[in-house]
């Protein structure tokens, strides 16, 4: 059966052949309109369906809920939760034909073709080299546009100067897609893609999902690089078992000097590769002082110019975050890249490097450090007041009201906001 709905159209079949009855499918708008109408058009549509439906829930007739919409190359994505029993599915497919018809869209509902095996990276985490970068940030924009605390600062805009955001994508994926086959792009589902695809994908499709994740992994699987733009940060890390640590230190670092002009730091440290995990401060990435307790981008992005998250194998830094540290010269190698950036690398990279590069830790399991502890301390303290603090945070508060700043759990709880 085919729909006669004026303006968006399904087959029936085609998506009880995909298995959508029971839930847990991705469906694909085919609009006729540009992407970013259409993401905002299913976006509408999955939240106002859901709502409508939910009396079928109260009487326990039909169980019905939709994700989210997310932008992919062939066009927005959202997931079907739940769907059952089998008359849910001509009830939900049609109650989201006629919103988005209402909404003017016109085009095709079908089930969206997904990458189901991911392994071995998909639940455990793998030892990878990997980095911690921020591209610079309109960041007086982004703290004039905020409204609500719960409203991550990527969302509707990554606050990056359209050119530096089309020169920090096209290099993470020239990096990435060095490794030769499959490519993936990891959103609420994974999908293949080819190479060519990806930095037109990329550029439009950050400034509506900051939560995007690609990767590169070759056909016998040792071998895997991928970068998570996570909000306002992004993640790369380089999976290779059978490389030398440094040779990946330095394909990290040559990446890093590439993108100096364009960051406010990059960061380079041994942390665990996964997908799933969508958080720059999530387990990953091993934890800092800084962010025990502090997670939102919004917190802490006006200090970036100017402080550093921690100590590490390798960073760029600018000229103001590079004045407050000390780095004696039998620890620490600083190069002049210019646009008034430094890279600053460890004399002695090993004790910072991953010792069993076969290591594998499951996914609820903690990332354990694997740097020296007292290499990390000596560190710390030759990177002195550049890192931030809490303190750092309490006597640089972000540019926001003071309402603002009161009715943000996480500055309140660290006394950042100002007394009622």
């Amino acid at each position: 059966m085919t729909t006669d709905q004026p303006g968006v159209t399904y087959t029936l079949s085609a998506f009880k052949r995909a298995g959508f009855v029971g839930g847990d499918q991705h469906l694909l708008l085919m609009a006729d309109q540009d992407p970013h109408t259409a993401l905002d058009a299913l976006q509408a549509a999955t939240n106002a369906v859901t709502e409508e439906l939910l009396e079928y829930e109260h009487r326990d007739e039909a169980y019905i809920s939709l994700d989210g919409a997310v932008p992919t190359p062939a066009g927005p994505i959202a997931r079907v939760r739940d769907c059952e029993p089998a008359k849910a599915l001509p009830l939900m497919l049609d109650h989201l034909a006629a919103d988005l018809a209402s909404r003017g869209i016109t085009g095709r509902l079908v089930p969206a073709k997904t990458f189901k095996d991911d392994s071995p990276f998909g639940n455990n985490a793998l030892p990878a080299l990997g980095m911690l970068l921020s591209p610079l940030n309109d960041t007086d924009a982004m703290y004039a546009a905020f409204d609500d605390w719960r409203k991550h600062p990527g969302n509707r805009g990554s606050w990056v100067d359209e050119a530096r955001h089309r020169r920090v994508i096209t290099a993470l994926v020239d990096w990435v897609t060095h490794v030769q086959g499959t490519v993936l792009i990891h959103t609420t589902a994974t999908i293949e893609a080819t190479p060519d695809a990806l930095v037109p994908y990329l550029t439009r499709a950050l400034r509506d999902e900051p939560l995007l994740g690609i990767s590169a992994t070759s056909p016998d699987r040792r071998t895997r690089r991928q970068v998570r733009f996570a909000e306002s940060e992004v993640i790369v890390c380089d999976y290779d078992p059978d490389q030398p640590r440094a040779e990946q230190l330095d394909s990290l670092t040559d990446l890093a000097t590439r993108l100096a002009p364009d960051l406010a730091y990059a960061l380079i440290r041994e942390l665990g590769i996964q997908m799933i995990a969508i958080s720059m401060t999530a387990r990953i990435f091993p934890k800092t002082p800084f962010f025990d307790d502090v997670t939102h981008p919004h917190t802490f992005k006006h200090l970036e110019p100017d402080y550093v998250f921690d100590a590490g194998v390798a960073q760029v830094l600018t000229t103001s975050q590079l004045a407050k540290t000390t780095l004696p010269a039998e620890r620490w190698n600083i190069r002049d890249l210019a646009h008034d950036r430094y890279l600053v690398t460890a004399v002695d990279p090993m004790p910072w490097l991953h010792p069993d590069p076969h290591y594998v830790s499951d996914f609820n399991s903690p990332w354990p450090d694997w740097t020296d502890p007292h290499v990390l301390a000596a560190a710390r303290a030759d990177f002195a007041s550049a890192i931030m603090t809490l303190d750092t945070l309490r006597q640089n508060p972000p540019p926001l009201t003071a309402d603002q700043l009161r009715t943000t759990p996480e500055l309140r709880n660290i006394g950042v906001a100002p007394p009622t």
